[in-house]
């Protein structure tokens, strides 16, 4: 079934959706459903729903919304860890893979191996550092690490218990600043 509106007004109902075209006047517009899935009047105008009304109003399921939200605060992860860490005045990412190489060349260092009293900052600039401040960094990525990890698995884990409103409305910065 297609739908002819206009501002908020059901104007026609076809099940040919030329037969709607051949009537259709400026400023209305066809869709294939009542009303418009997607969309809310507001103001004079139709506007996109948001994710949260969609949620509210049951067209994006409480497991899509979960997985949505899973999506996002793995992506809020990983924006927290290229963010990284101040270390010596400079920023340090802490991703997984900058704590290998960390401890790699902590590690190649403990072997005998010759230190080059360099590491990368965030910018991609080399930052000099001593073999112990780069165990420093080293603990401090860690930690930092390890904190986001926690709180990442923290929200993913508890959002099974969420009703349909928390899951409409969940902010993952607030509730990631609410886990100490």
């Amino acid at each position: 079934m297609y739908y002819l509106i206009k501002n908020d007004t059901l104007v026609d109902q076809s099940e040919i959706e030329s037969d709607l075209i051949l009537i259709s006047e400026n400023g209305m517009f066809i869709t294939d459903s009542w009303p418009p899935i997607g969309k809310k009047f507001e103001n004079g105008n139709w506007r996109e729903k948001t994710i949260s009304e969609k949620t509210e109003d049951g067209e994006i399921s409480l497991e899509n919304r979960r997985l949505i939200l899973k999506t996002e605060i793995l992506n809020f992860l990983s924006i927290k860890l290229e963010q990284g860490v101040q270390f010596q005045g400079f920023n340090f990412q802490a991703r997984e893979e900058d704590l290998i190489r960390m401890s790699l060349a902590i590690k190649k260092i403990e072997l005998g191996g010759t230190w080059s009293g360099f590491w990368r900052d965030s910018l991609n600039q080399w930052r000099e550092l001593t073999s112990e401040q780069l165990n420093e960094l080293a603990l401090t990525a860690g930690n930092f690490w390890e904190t986001c990890f926690r709180k990442s698995r923290t929200l993913i884990d508890e959002l099974p218990s969420k009703n349909k409103t928390q899951l409409a409305n969940y902010n993952i910065q607030a509730a990631w600043d609410a886990i100490n």
